[in-house]
């Protein structure tokens, strides 16, 4: 990872739309906020050897003007993903995305037609389905949110790619860790995610904090840098800033979004940063590379304790479950110190827009027997499917691969210059930080899968956000039907997928 260095982590600074997600596990992205992030026109790519990376696609490679037909949500997800939504529109990003989509057609000989729905990730996942079985060849690849496809346990529909004659997922512009922990077998690659799908970048977790609030409360900024740096960044840390730096400002005795609170977070889905972020291991793979339910209830138990405490225990931190207030305004009006948020967040206009400085860092650490930070990227983010239908993989394997080439050669580089101008970037530790973020963001089997086992893998979520620990009598009560139902899930995949490549 150490070669993913911070240029290619700048590709974070859209806004993303948080998903508006009930406790199911139903996670919806919020595409309508897109319209929020304004790039500065000015903005000139650094210049880096990244610009040089080779890729290994055959020189001369031409498909004749074959149309690769590209079915997307629409929205964010056409726009960051695709082909920054089809025509010039001054942003700078956004235009950045369609030169590098009219790259790939000139050079492999193709024509990128892009198809939306946008009428909720619910509907487009029913209607590929609808779609494919039906055998109708109507695209050739899928750019979607993953609960869109994956949390629908729709895996049959699509072709495994990890053997495809233009993909390299070697190359350091795909993400094969989180590739792979999408796989059911761990053999076969049927979600693609790469430096092409900015949405990736966006919904990865990470924390804010206003400088000028930290500043204060005789917060040392440089301090909590080189704490976050030597990996001493920690809940119990977290939880002492919180208690240190907060401030009942109408005096009504009770801490709300309008106060000065010392941490900040909304959501059921924000609580999934944290528990994920502390890499307890809820199940393994057999010898077929499936998975199996196999919690470390030791350690599990120690961080729900450990999070309950952060969550319910401890003045300062505000958890607002009920959403009074939209929260990048909770943290841009200078209402908390620190924000538990995605990357993103760092490029949506109300932050960019305050008149506070802010930084970013990782989610903390549970405590000193977590050796190293983890980053989730939450199931809103698109990734590549390639349906069955598709008679002939070899020029859509090839475009996948040049758009994702393309886009790390010149597209993250102007992500890199436009963060320059946001107020984040005004600190070189910060940009330290977006690095530890990306080198260690991953994708979690469960939270993708978590209809298959009837959210057996929330249920860390489920006991901090209720606050109290019940997890062992819970795990006790419920593991078994939830193993049955994996088995059952993946028996039943195992028998569509069959079935299907039989026809």
């Amino acid at each position: 990872m150490k070669r993913i260095i911070s240029l290619l982590l700048c590709a974070l600074m859209l806004v993303p739309a948080m998903a508006a997600c009930s406790d199911s596990g139903a996670d919806v992205p919020d595409d309508t906020a897109a319209g929020e992030t304004t790039v500065p026109e000015e903005t000139t790519p650094a210049v880096t050897d990244r610009s040089q990376a080779k890729d290994n696609l055959p020189e001369g490679l031409n498909f004749n003007g074959e149309t690769i037909k590209i079915h997307t949500r629409g929205g964010g997800n056409r726009a960051m993903d695709v082909d920054g939504g089809g025509e010039e529109t001054g942003d700078v990003v956004y235009d950045a995305v369609y030169a590098k989509a009219r790259s790939v057609e000139e050079r492999l000989g193709v024509k990128l037609e892009v198809s939306e729905n946008t009428e909720g990730y619910k509907a487009i996942g029913t209607e590929i389905e609808a779609t494919v079985l039906a055998g109708d060849n109507a695209w050739h690849m899928i750019s979607t949110s993953s609960n869109a496809t994956i949390s629908f346990s729709r895996d049959y529909l699509f072709q495994p790619m990890q053997n495809s004659k233009y993909l390299d997922l070697d190359q350091p512009w795909w993400w094969k860790d989180a590739m792979y922990e999408c796989s059911v077998d761990s053999k076969n690659v049927r979600y693609l995610i790469g430096d092409t799908n900015i949405t990736a970048y966006n919904f990865s977790g990470g924390v804010l904090f206003n400088k000028k609030l930290f500043a204060d409360f005789g917060g040392n900024e440089e301090e909590l840098y080189k704490m976050v740096i030597d990996r001493k960044w920690t809940a119990d840390k977290l939880a002492q800033y919180a208690t240190q730096m907060h401030k009942d400002v109408d005096g009504d005795g009770k801490m709300s979004v309008t106060d000065i609170n010392g941490y900040y977070m909304d959501t059921f889905e924000y609580i999934k940063f944290l528990v994920y972020g502390s890499d307890v291991r809820l199940y393994s793979r057999n010898d077929k590379g499936e998975p199996v339910i196999d919690v470390d209830m030791e350690r599990a138990n120690e961080v729900v304790d450990i999070l309950i405490k952060l969550m319910h225990g401890t003045d300062g931190v505000y958890y607002d479950k009920a959403e009074k207030t939209r929260r990048q305004d909770v943290f841009a009006n200078g209402n908390t110190v620190f924000y538990g948020g995605l990357l993103g967040d760092i490029y949506n206009a109300t932050v960019r827009g305050m008149e506070d400085e802010y930084g970013l860092i990782p989610y903390p650490m549970m405590d000193d027997k977590q050796e190293e930070y983890n980053t989730f990227i939450h199931n809103s983010c698109a990734m590549f499917s390639v349906p069955i239908t598709n008679p002939n993989t070899d020029s859509t394997s090839a475009v996948l691969e040049a758009l994702c080439a393309e886009s790390y050669r010149t597209v993250i580089d102007i992500y890199f210059e436009t963060a320059l101008k946001a107020k984040y970037s005004s600190d070189s530790y910060s940009a330290q930080c977006v690095d530890i973020i990306r080198s260690v963001a991953k994708k979690y089997f469960f939270a993708e899968y978590a209809s298959a086992s009837k959210n057996f893998g929330f249920e860390l979520c489920y006991q901090v956000r209720d606050g109290a620990n019940t997890l062992s009598s819970a795990i006790a009560s419920k593991s078994a039907a939830a193993s049955t139902a994996l088995q059952t899930f993946i028996a039943d995949l195992q028998s569509k997928t069959a079935a299907n490549n039989t026809k």
